[in-house]
């Protein structure tokens, strides 16, 4: 499931955010209610106010540890940031 907020106006941004947020938030409990775990969600249709540990779950681990090994001065910074593990 996808959920996507529209706005016409500047003013209504915030608004619409909080809803898709609180959608958002009521779906992934749901499923994870139903199927006994946390389905997360896909990077690529996230808000990017998301916090990492949400975003990538029980991934994050290995992920810090790959990024201490490859990228340990943090060269790629963009969208969510993965704080490296050093070795």
């Amino acid at each position: 499931m996808a959920v996507q907020g529209r706005s016409t106006t500047d003013a209504s941004v915030g608004a619409i955010r909080e809803f898709t947020g609180s959608l958002v938030q009521f779906v992934r409990e749901k499923n994870a209610e139903l199927s006994g775990r946390d389905l997360g969600w896909f990077v690529n249709l996230s808000q990017g106010n998301e916090r990492a540990e949400d975003v990538f779950g029980a991934n994050l681990p290995r992920l810090r540890r790959i990024k201490g090994k490859y990228d340990p001065r943090q060269v790629w910074r963009k969208g969510f940031v993965i704080e490296p593990l050093a070795e």
